[in-house]
């Protein structure tokens, strides 16, 4: 019998973040630094570049 999902409750904000965090971890270790870098938001307030496309 499938179990039923509608009774589980959302991760809470801190569970999401620690998801998120070993994500980036296992995706760091397979994959290589600038790779991960690339997919983490910036850490600072200035936005990132725009490369002209031509």
């Amino acid at each position: 019998m499938e179990k039923d999902n509608r009774t589980q409750q959302p991760l809470s904000f801190e569970a999401a973040k620690k998801d998120r965090d070993a994500e980036f971890a296992l995706l760091e270790k397979l994959l290589g630094e600038e790779y991960v870098r690339a997919l983490q938001p910036a850490r600072s307030e200035k936005p990132a570049p725009v490369i002209p496309l031509r």
